[in-house]
């Protein structure tokens, strides 16, 4: 689900799921257009929010995002509640298999909130907009799907821009070169969760999806902050910070997702799609404008540069995919990107 940070990623169809295009009324073109607008602008600044969530003063990593899941969870345990008679319940395997990639995306989430306190969110975006690349590496490698060449040459592209920001990080300091790898450790993390539940548990509905999904990182990250000390919460509670996670619990993860599931609906995957693309440049903006500690060098956004095109090229495949074609509903899957 494109974390925005969290973040969504629309799983390849089979035949069964592509249906002929309905051509939508006005009414419904205003609103997968708002729809798609508030997933663009909303996963574009949760990365920067997150920065402001764990700054100095703030709350730790592991509470930052326990809190975040618990009450995300909450919304959507709520939201599953009215709509129980509606929806498929998955069987004891899919919802073993939804925890083990659950677990994944916590760890994976850990990881970025630590990075987050060192480098900007702008850069965290773009590095983690390689995290759909990877898992189609992944997806090949295990045998869910095939490999384009022209994905190869994008994630090879993507990789190599990666390189470069490692590199520039670690002549800033090896601290923000540390944290450049956590965050590529959080987009293997994410693909490998984006793997197993593409492979295991897409014919569930995405709301069970989401629940069981967040609910299982919420209880994950809450072990995790007992083990690590992190428990505690600021008092009193942090203005700023506290105004953070309030913004990527309920516009950021909730309303987001709620209306990703939305326009996934009416529009093609490719569109869909471009939110990987979209969110890291929203994000650079807004750190253009606030970010006042991580500064980034020309080398850096050389190499930000040539992340976005290795990701573009990926994009292009899909696009080509469907030119021609019939429209292609198609299930999400979870992961650690886009959104943040």
């Amino acid at each position: 689900m494109q974390d925005c940070d969290v973040i969504l990623e629309p799983v390849p169809p089979t035949e069964a799921d592509v249906v002929a295009e309905p051509t939508p009324d006005r009414s419904t073109a205003t609103k997968v257009v708002l729809s798609y607008l508030l997933c663009g602008i909303t996963w574009g600044t949760t990365w920067y929010a997150i920065r402001v969530c764990v700054a100095p003063g703030g709350y730790t990593p592991f509470a930052a995002a326990a809190i975040r899941f618990t009450l995300a969870s909450l919304l959507f345990a709520i939201t599953c509640y009215f709509y129980r008679r509606r929806l498929r319940m998955p069987t004891g395997v899919e919802v073993k298999w939804l925890m083990f990639c659950g677990f994944l995306s916590a760890v994976g989430y850990v990881l970025l909130y630590t990075a987050e306190r060192t480098v900007s969110g702008g850069l965290c975006a773009v590095l983690s907009a390689t995290t759909p690349l990877i898992a189609a590496l992944l997806a090949s490698f295990t045998g869910v799907e095939r490999l384009s060449k022209t994905v190869v040459a994008g994630s090879v592209v993507a990789f190599l821009g990666v390189l470069l920001v490692f590199l520039d990080r670690l002549n800033v300091s090896p601290t923000q070169a540390s944290a450049a790898a956590l965050v590529i450790a959080m987009c293997f993390f994410g693909a490998a969760s984006n793997t197993g539940t593409k492979r295991h548990a897409h014919n569930i509905p995405p709301l069970v999806t989401t629940t069981v999904f967040f609910t299982t990182i919420a209880i994950v990250l809450w072990i995790g902050a007992l083990v690590a000390g992190e428990c505690t919460v600021p008092q009193p509670l942090p203005f700023l910070p506290t105004l953070a996670l309030l913004h990527l619990t309920i516009p950021g993860t909730f309303m987001s997702f709620i209306c990703y599931f939305y326009f996934l609906k009416h529009v093609r995957l490719s569109t869909a799609t471009s939110l990987s693309f979209v969110t890291p440049v929203i994000a650079l903006v807004i750190d253009t404008f606030v970010e006042k500690q991580a500064v980034l060098s020309t080398n850096t956004y050389l190499g930000i540069a040539t992340v976005l095109v290795g990701v573009g090229l990926c994009m292009f495949v899909q696009i080509q995919k469907e030119k021609g074609g019939p429209k292609e509903v198609t299930p999400p899957v979870l992961k650690n990107q886009k959104t943040a």
